[in-house]
């Protein structure tokens, strides 16, 4: 299976950011409100908070009234990455960012109660290693909202994605993906409901592949 970019690492497949089966995690965020050095008093320790905070992550906690609030951020940029093979052979090469922050309010006891993510990031991806030629130009606009049914209990954390999740184009040939609107999951991935349109939901990795596909097509040299 060919490597995806989800969550800030490289891991294989992931129904939620389709636009990263190419190489194309790209996805944009919006700036976390209420978010103010002034406010950052009674700082605490990371590691007390359940279930742990995402190791890509680095975090800051500290005390609000009843609550802990934590804010992470994670920032990767890339540059002429071979993302696969096309069927003629030649290579796929990926350069681009991604920039996420994320903010989680546990109880006092650093249980989980509610998470939002914000990601904001670019990807081109092209036949050439330095970019050259027809190039195709991926971005997605969203963030997603987390929340534990029993706080801290994991295996009852919801998720909704709001937004443009993956938007892919190349000149010349137009999207070849456009996924936007409201899409929530359980915490086995187990489709809960969505709203807007969503041509990539049940069988993600089938989607990936032919979007790779069309990819290397659009691409290919004249």
């Amino acid at each position: 299976m060919r490597t995806l970019r989800v969550d800030g690492a490289r891991l294989t497949g992931n129904r939620r950011v389709p636009a990263a089966a190419l190489g194309l995690a790209l996805v944009f965020a919006l700036g976390l409100t209420g978010s103010t050095a002034a406010g950052r008093v009674n700082s605490v320790d990371p590691a007390f908070m359940t279930p742990a905070l995402n190791p890509t992550f680095d975090w800051e906690c500290w005390g609000a009234g009843d609550q802990i609030v934590c804010e992470g951020t994670a920032t990767e940029s890339w540059s002429g990455v071979e993302i696969g093979l096309c069927d003629d052979g030649g290579a796929l090469y990926s350069t681009g960012f991604d920039s996420r922050r994320i903010r989680r309010v546990s109880d006092a006891e650093g249980r989980a109660l509610t998470s939002q993510l914000f990601v904001q990031a670019r990807d081109t991806v092209s036949r050439s290693l330095t970019m050259d030629g027809t190039v195709a130009k991926g971005m997605a606009q969203f963030y997603v909202s987390f929340e534990w049914g029993v706080p801290g209990d994991q295996s009852t954390r919801t998720s909704i994605l709001h937004g443009m999740d993956a938007s892919v184009t190349v000149p010349g040939h137009g999207l070849l993906l456009h996924q936007v609107g409201v899409i929530s999951y359980d915490i086995d991935d187990n489709l809960l409901f969505a709203r807007g349109v969503h041509p990539i939901v049940d069988d993600a990795d089938a989607a990936f592949e032919q979007l790779f596909t069309q990819a290397c097509d659009a691409l290919a040299d004249d």
